[in-house]
């Protein structure tokens, strides 16, 4: 089992700010764990200074953890078409990244308050 801690990743993301890969003007990327679902939110400015939030609940295909956008929330904002898309494929690399840096493949992922575990199994050496 691999526990990911949403501070681990919003730490890594405060050092490495272009990891998620954001379109122009949207900055400040966050995540957090809430049971069922990984939510991201990033901060941009139009006429004022707003949070946008996607969240997005997870699960494992053909050995990789797959994210489907089930809530877009940014007030007013009206946010680029391909955001949502852009969004979950840059989460899912993050993911998928740190799953593979543990040597794992992923058999079911789970979310619950500030954490997600994924359970699996260790891959040999060369296979990783």
């Amino acid at each position: 089992e691999v526990v990911l801690k949403e501070d681990d990743i919003n730490a890594y993301l405060a050092a490495n700010p272009k990891a998620i890969g954001l379109p122009k003007g949207f900055e400040a990327p966050q995540v957090a764990f809430r049971e069922g679902l990984v939510a991201v939110s990033v901060r941009t400015k139009m006429v004022v200074t707003v949070r946008v939030h996607v969240a997005m609940r997870p699960e494992v295909r053909a050995g990789r953890i797959s994210l489907s956008v089930v809530k877009v929330r940014a007030g007013g904002v009206s946010l680029p078409g391909e955001f949502r898309q852009q969004i979950q494929r840059q989460a899912e690399a993050l993911l998928a990244e740190r799953v593979k840096t543990a040597g794992f493949e992923p058999k079911s992922v789970e979310v619950g308050e500030g954490e997600l575990k994924v359970s699996g199994q260790l891959k040999p050496a060369g296979d990783a």
